[in-house]
């Protein structure tokens, strides 16, 4: 079994080679995602844990439903994509690393 800190190692390095791809495949999570939302009963003034946040694009969904008196708490391995996430977030969606 790999551990968490191996495995989000991985992820890291690996990353270069996702980075070219990744706008598309992030498109296709994000409608998925959207979708997903739907079914569930999120609304305003909920707290929501984010889990493989990527870029970010569905914690800024989320952090509209939710508004301003919700959270959208979102977390991932790779840097690059909480940076890119950083650059987008709303006040009521912090934005960390996990590990």
């Amino acid at each position: 079994m790999v551990s968490p800190r191996r495995h989000a190692h991985r992820i890291h390095t690996d990353c270069d080679l996702w980075e070219e791809t990744y706008g598309c495949l992030s498109q296709h999570q994000l409608t998925t995602g959207k979708m997903l939302v739907g079914e569930l009963a999120i609304g305003p003034g909920d707290r929501v844990l984010k889990l493989g946040c990527g870029t970010g694009q569905l914690s800024e969904f989320l952090a509209r439903i939710v508004g301003l008196n919700g959270e959208v708490v979102g977390i991932d391995p790779v840097g690059r994509w909480i940076d890119a996430a950083h650059r987008s977030a709303l006040p009521n969606c912090p934005i960390g690393p996990c590990g």
